[in-house]
């Protein structure tokens, strides 16, 4: 992760006030990931800030929390399976057939894997509880998904940031409402691979 980004998450959370409680939710969904959201743990534990890191289980697979520093590190499972590991990429990522992260299968089964955990965190109302008590002053996740910015709302943490380990795509621009200038902004489908669906 870049020294500006880390020094701009820290400036902002020291500047206001001393210290903060703060939640990240760091699904296991690939070992860059995890470290990145771990790596904004260790910054802001480093600052003062009390720093608990939720892990829903995408991943059984990667063992990383990504963390050395934060005071808390509290793994979840999903109740049933789900699809992450049917992925492609997560299989062989270098297999010519294996296509773009964000394809469209690779996608579902991502989706599939959101909704699963999304849907036994709500309907797990000791942890509910739990998270609750804890009460957050920021909860942090990245934006590939709404499901745990509504999770962030019913704990009742008002201050939310959103962070993404990749390249701000132009679905997910268009999701977050943030503007997307077609001229430097990721394209969602890939050209090489449907060049022959879009007049290429």
């Amino acid at each position: 992760m870049s020294s500006w980004l880390l020094s701009l998450i820290f400036v902002l959370l020291t500047r206001i006030a001393g210290s903060y409680k703060i939640l990240i939710v760091s699904p296991t969904l690939s070992h860059s990931h995890i470290h990145f959201q771990g790596s904004i743990a260790d910054v802001l534990a480093e600052a003062g800030h009390e720093v608990h890191i939720f892990m829903p289980d995408y991943a059984p697979d990667e063992k990383s929390n990504g963390s050395m520093k934060a005071h808390r590190i509290t793994l979840y499972k999903a109740t049933t399976a789900t699809q992450f590991a049917e992925i492609p990429f997560k299989h062989d990522v270098f297999a010519q057939n294996v296509g773009f992260a964000f394809d469209f299968p690779a996608w579902d089964c991502f989706l599939n894997t959101t909704v699963q955990y999304c849907i036994d965190i709500l309907n797990d109302e000791p942890l509910l509880d739990s998270l609750r008590s804890e009460r957050y002053d920021v909860a942090m996740a990245e934006g590939y998904t709404f499901c745990y910015f509504g999770i962030f709302h019913a704990l009742g943490i008002r201050t939310k940031i959103v962070t993404l380990a990749i390249s701000l795509t132009e679905n997910l621009a268009d999701a977050w409402g943030i503007p997307s200038p077609k001229s430097y902004v990721v394209m969602r489908i890939p050209i090489s691979q449907n060049a022959n669906q879009i007049g290429l």
